[in-house]
C-alpha cells in the first residue's frame, strides 16, 4: 500500500460518522447538553451496552466467575483492542456489540505500527522493506548501553529520557555510517535542545560539533550547568599517562560507533524558533568557524570549497515545530545559492505535543490540499489534536502505568459528570445579582475547576465536597453517582483515545507524503521509523528520517 493510498484510506475512515462523532464530541460537552444533543445511531446502538452493569458469563463448561477484566466496559474494549485474538477472553469479546468490534478492528489495522523499526501499517497488504527492515535491525544499541536495566544511573534523566537519548544517539551513529555521502557529518543542529541531553551526547558518544538551539532561556541555562558538571565529572574520569591506553576505546574498534572521533564543539543559542530563523542561526554558527571547527577537524570537512553537511536532529519538536524544520531543510536544500557555507545531509525528527500545532500546518501534502476523490476537505479539531498523542496500547503495560490509566479516565469521566450536574445546580446568591452579559460572569458550569489532588478522586463525595469548595456552591445533596453514565463515559473516553493513534498517523503519513513530494529530483529518500521500545514508556514517538537514497549503499 503506498503512503497516498494509506492516506486515503486513513481519511475515509476519520470521516465516517461514528468516528468524528466519537472525536468531535467531548465527554464535558455530552454531559452538559443531554437535552439538545441527541446521540446518532451508530453511537445509540452500543450506548445501552456500555450503562449495562456487568453480570456472571457463560461458557460451554457452564456458568463462570467474571474475571477482573470485565468490572468494567471500558477495560475490556481496551483488551479487545491490545489483544484480540485471547482465547481466554474469547466470550467476553463476543458480548461486545459487533459494530464496536469492528471500530476496534478498523482503528487497529489502520493505525501505524509501534514496533521499533520502520513505521508500517498493520494491514496484511502492506509491503515491508525486507533491505531497510534487516538493516535497522543491525543498529548497535548495546554501545551505548542501550539494553542496561538501570536508566535511572544516568545523572539528571529519568529513565524515559536516558532511554531517548541513547537510542536517538544510537540511531544517528548509525545513519552516519550506512551512507557515503553521510560519513563526512561532524556538524548537528539540535533543534529544541531542551537542557542540551541529546546534544551533549551527540557531541560526547559521536564526536560531533553541536548546535544546540532552544527557544527557553531557562532551558538553555539548565543545559550550562549541566555542562559545568558534565566537565568536573569527566576530568575526574580522564585517565592518566601512566594507564594502559590500549584500554581506551578507538574509533577503529568494533565495540564503538563507526564514526566515533574526538569531542566535538558545543555551542548554545535561545532564540524563538521559525524556518527563517532556524537557518539564519545556523548561518551565523558556521560563520563562526573558529568556535566550531578546531584545526584537527578541517580535515573532516569538504577541502574542494563545497559547503559542509549537516545533520539536523530534533528529539521532541512539539507542534508546528517539526513543519518549521523540514522547511527549513527544504529551503537550503532546494537553493540555489551558490555561497552557502552549509547543506543539509540527513534529518532525524520527532514530533510531539500535536495540540500545538498551527492551523496552517495541516493538511501539508498536495494529496490533500487538492483532494481529487469526493472525501470532506481534511481538517482537525483540537479534540483532534489533544487525542493523537494517546497511546492506549501502552496503558496497561505495567501495574504502575495501569493504576496511572486507572486514575487518569477517573478524572475525565467524573469531571464530565460534574459538569453534567452544574448545569442544573442552582445560581449560588453571591451571583445572584450579576447578569449574563457581565463582564466578569461565568455559569458555574463552564467555570475552571482547576487541579485537584489524586487522592480526592478515591471517593465520589470527596471530589464533589472538594470541587464544590473550589467553585464556591454546595454539592453534596442529591448528586450521587451514577454508575450506568460513568460506565458509559468511560467506554466513550477509551474509544476516543483508541481513535488517537490513527489521528497521529493521519499527521504523519500528510508529512511523509508531503515530503516526497518536495524531495522528488533531490536525491533525497524520507521514511517513518519507530525508534523508541514502547516498553520504556516512551509514547509513539516516530522520526521522520530523510537522509540520501541508498541505491543499495548500506555498510553492514
Amino acid at each position: 500500500m503506498s503512503t497516498s493510498d494509506s492516506l486515503h484510506s486513513v481519511h475515509a475512515f476519520l470521516c465516517t460518522p461514528i468516528v468524528n462523532e466519537l472525536l468531535t464530541t467531548h465527554p464535558n460537552w455530552l454531559c452538559q447538553n443531554t437535552e439538545s444533543h441527541t446521540l446518532s445511531s451508530e453511537i445509540s446502538s452500543w450506548w445501552e451496552w456500555a450503562g449495562e452493569r456487568p453480570h456472571g458469563y457463560s461458557t460451554a463448561n457452564g456458568p463462570q466467575v467474571l474475571p477482573p477484566v470485565g468490572e468494567h466496559k471500558w477495560l475490556l474494549l481496551l483488551r479487545y483492542y491490545t489483544h484480540p485474538y485471547c482465547d481466554d477472553l474469547s466470550d467476553l469479546y463476543s458480548s461486545i456489540p459487533a459494530d464496536l468490534r469492528e471500530l476496534l478492528d478498523t482503528a487497529r489495522r489502520l493505525q501505524l505500527s509501534r514496533e521499533p523499526g520502520p513505521a508500517r501499517f498493520l494491514a496484511s497488504s502492506c509491503p515491508r522493506n525486507a533491505t531497510r527492515e534487516a538493516v535497522y535491525q543491525s543498529v548497535d544499541y548495546e554501545t551505548f548501553g542501550i539494553e542496561a536495566a538501570n536508566y535511572d544511573r544516568i545523572v539528571g534523566m529519568s529513565p524515559k529520557k536516558a532511554h531517548e537519548v541513547l537510542r536517538m544517539t544510537a540511531y544517528t551513529s548509525w545513519l552516519l555510517g550506512s551512507s557515503p555521502r553521510l560519513r563526512t557529518i561532524r556538524h548537528v543542529v539540535d533543534v529544541g535542545a531542551g537542557q542540551a541531553y541529546l546534544s551533549r551526547s551527540l557531541r560526547d558518544k559521536i564526536g560531533l560539533n553541536v548546535l544546540a538551539l532552544d527557544w527557553s532561556d531557562v532551558q538553555s541555562q539548565g543545559a550550562v550547568r549541566r555542562e559545568a558538571v558534565g566537565k568536573k565529572r569527566r576530568k575526574k574520569e580522564i585517565p592518566t599517562p601512566a594507564e594502559d591506553e590500549s584500554s581506551i576505546p578507538q574509533a577503529n574498534d568494533s565495540n564503538t560507533p563507526p564514526v566515533k572521533q574526538q569531542l566535538g564543539a558545543l555551542t548554545y543559542m535561545t532564540l524563538r524558533i521559525t524556518t527563517d530563523t532556524l537557518l539564519s542561526s545556523v548561518d551565523e554558527w558556521f560563520h563562526r568557524g573558529d568556535e566550531i571547527t578546531t584545526p584537527e577537524k578541517h580535515e573532516n570537512l569538504y577541502a574542494d570549497g563545497e559547503p559542509t553537511p549537516a545533520l539536523f536532529v530534533a528529539l521532541h519538536a512539539c507542534g508546528s515545530l517539526t513543519p518549521n524544520i523540514l522547511r527549513a531543510f527544504l529551503a537550503r536544500l532546494k537553493s540555489s545559492d551558490g555561497d552557502q557555507k552549509w547543506s543539509p545531509q540527513a534529518a532525524i525528527v520527532v514530533g510531539c505535543c500535536y495540540n500545538l500545532l498551527e492551523a496552517s500546518d495541516f493538511p501539508l501534502s498536495h494529496e490533500l490540499t487538492h483532494p481529487t476523490s469526493e472525501l470532506p476537505p481534511a481538517y482537525l479539531t483540537n479534540n483532534h489534536l489533544q487525542l493523537a498523542a494517546q497511546a492506549p496500547s501502552q496503558w496497561m503495560r505495567s501495574e504502575v502505568a495501569s493504576a496511572a490509566t486507572r486514575l487518569a479516565i477517573r478524572k475525565v469521566v467524573w469531571r464530565a459528570l460534574l459538569a453534567g450536574i452544574l448545569v442544573q445546580v442552582p445560581i449560588p446568591l453571591a451571583d445572584n445579582n450579576k447578569q449574563a452579559d457581565d463582564d466578569d460572569y461565568c455559569p458555574l458550569h463552564l467555570r475552571r475547576l482547576g487541579k485537584l489532588n489524586d487522592s480526592v478522586y478515591d471517593n465520589w463525595d470527596a471530589f464533589l465536597a472538594r470541587a464544590g469548595e473550589k467553585l464556591g456552591v454546595d454539592l453534596m445533596q442529591g448528586h450521587p453517582r451514577d454508575r450506568e453514565t460513568e460506565s458509559r463515559l468511560e467506554v466513550m473516553h477509551v474509544l476516543r483515545c483508541i481513535l488517537g493513534p490513527v489521528v497521529e498517523s493521519f499527521i504523519l503519513l500528510d508529512r511523509l507524503q508531503w515530503l516526497k513530494e518536495e524531495l522528488r529530483g533531490t536525491g533525497m529518500d524520507v521514511e517513518l521509523v519507530n525508534l523508541f521500545d514502547q516498553a520504556s514508556g516512551s509514547g509513539r514517538n516516530v522520526a521522520i528520517v530523510i537522509s540520501p537514497q541508498l541505491h543499495e549503499t548500506y555498510v553492514q
